[in-house]
């Protein structure tokens, strides 16, 4: 619930926090200057409470989660084990590669060890290494930056762009590797801190903790999500918080 009132030439925002019963006959709207972010003002708020009246802030189910233990820390797909990455069809040779949107420029961030260059004959790994595509199966940089799959199957050479052959070329999804890549190619990404990139094996697949930019102008928001990836590379959502809001603010490219 929001009033506005003016003091003078500041502006003050009055909310009615989302507090416990125990706190709801103590105060009933607690005034701010300048109401830069809901969750976190909120959270502010609710903290001052504790201390004072004995309030506490709403739970929250990812932190929860992250303090049952055996999390370990993502930091997006540069810090990722490739050598889980074990492809749920026959492939002699794969590479993941970053390329630039709309351009022939692409570099090779991982490839398989099963097989060696020295084994694929020249003429055929000259033809994969000019391989680009426009777009990828995952987007970022301000969508400048593509990231794909090439690989070589039957002799034949395959491009995985899209989310549906991202999750035909790897299901089962059986390693946090892959877990991670089906939750980038959904659109999620994870930050240095363990409370915003994290991973674990569950009991039927595995739990993610990433973020997900929702708003990058007026408002920037950013989520942060427990996420269950299943074998067959579905995604579920099982709790969402802010993890940034930012009424007025924009991402500038």
């Amino acid at each position: 619930m929001w009033r506005r009132v003016s003091h003078g030439a500041a502006e003050t925002r009055t909310v009615r926090p989302q507090l416990t019963s125990a706190c709801d006959h103590v105060i009933d709207t607690v005034p701010t200057t300048r109401f830069v972010s809901h969750g976190r003002t909120l959270v502010l708020v609710s903290t001052a409470l504790t201390g004072v009246l004995g309030c506490r802030p709403p739970p929250s189910r990812i932190a929860d989660a992250l303090a049952s233990g055996n999390w370990q820390s993502i930091r997006w797909y540069q810090g990722l084990d490739f050598t889980q990455l074990t492809p749920g069809r026959q492939t002699d040779f794969w590479q993941l590669r970053e390329g630039v949107f709309d351009t022939q420029i692409s570099k090779t961030l991982a490839e398989s060890r099963n097989v060696s260059r020295m084994e694929i004959p020249a003429h055929r790994l000259a033809s994969l290494d000019t391989v680009t595509t426009p777009l990828g199966f995952a987007s970022w940089c301000m969508l400048s930056c593509e990231l794909f799959l090439v690989t070589l199957e039957d002799g034949e050479i395959q491009v995985i762009s899209s989310l549906p052959d991202l999750k035909d070329f790897l299901r089962p999804i059986d390693s946090v590797t892959e877990a991670v890549l089906i939750g980038i190619a959904n659109g999620y990404w994870s930050g240095p801190e363990l409370i915003n990139g994290a991973a674990r094996q569950g009991a039927d697949g595995f739990d993610l903790i990433m973020l997900k930019t929702i708003g990058t102008c007026k408002p920037v928001q950013v989520e942060r999500v427990l996420l269950r990836v299943e074998p067959q590379g579905d995604v579920v959502r099982v709790a969402s918080e802010n993890e940034r809001f930012e009424e007025d603010g924009c991402i500038m490219p």
